[in-house]
């Protein structure tokens, strides 16, 4: 019944597809890179330091 959760495989296969193993590492550096950029904006240094803290509940009357 389709999967159930799907994150990185397709833009790997097309990096792959489109431009080879120079595709997938161009890639793998740009996702490194938002993820530093993004850990920055909340406040983390790294993976490691995340915990639930770091999510919105998205429940009315809570701000993110």
């Amino acid at each position: 019944s389709g999967a159930s959760f799907v994150l990185l495989g397709r833009p790997f296969l097309y990096a792959s597809a489109g431009a080879g193993v120079a595709g997938v590492s161009a890639l793998t550096d740009m996702l490194k890179e938002e993820i530093a950029i993004v850990l920055a904006q909340i406040g983390r240094n790294d993976m490691a330091g995340l915990d639930a803290s770091a999510l919105w509940s998205g429940k009315a009357g809570c701000s993110p």
